[in-house]
């Protein structure tokens, strides 16, 4: 029987909802799976200390290395990356995580090579700045009148959720 392992950076599966979703999966589908993170792989006795899905709960054992890995996110230390290094050397991957949107178009744009293909985009912090701004918007930008109102029901909603929770919990 195929074993697959799901790898990822959060030590719990229950905080990745696709984990319970790939172990349904794969026990329907006649496949073996368990989720682990790269802190619990033994290199030296080639185990790794994962958790499978049974019983409606996850429980801890120990497995062989995997026929194939899941790779589910990208390590967070270097420790991690190099046992992550480890295994997809010995162990087919079906995915590799590149990083995220802005590193991948950052390596594109310093390539030159495709950078005339990106589309340029502006980090939005505050709609207002956007909404307000002539050279984007041209003749749709706000008016002076449309902010302030935004502001003040803004302010409203605040103080109403503000006031929710106070009552909820006093």
């Amino acid at each position: 029987m195929t074993l697959v392992g799901m790898l990822h950076h959060r030590a719990n599966p229950e905080k990745v909802k696709k984990a319970y979703t790939y172990a349904v999966v794969a026990k329907a589908d006649g496949i073996d799976f368990f989720y682990f993170t790269t802190g619990k792989v033994d290199i030296n006795n080639h185990t790794i200390l994962g958790k499978v899905y049974e019983g409606g709960e996850w429980i801890e054992k120990d497995f062989p290395f995997p026929d194939v890995i899941y790779n589910a996110s990208y390590p967070i230390t270097e420790k991690g990356e190099e046992i992550a290094d480890y295994l997809y050397e010995r162990i087919p991957v079906t995915s590799r995580s590149i990083g995220d949107k802005m590193y991948v178009y950052e390596k594109i744009q310093q390539g030159k090579e495709f950078s005339q293909f990106l589309i340029p985009y502006a980090e939005l912090t505050n709609l207002d700045e956007f909404t307000s701004n002539k050279k984007i918007m041209g003749g749709l930008t706000n008016h002076r009148m449309t902010t302030v109102l935004g502001w003040i029901i803004s302010g409203v909603v605040i103080l109403l959720n503000t006031f929710l929770l106070f009552e909820t919990f006093h």
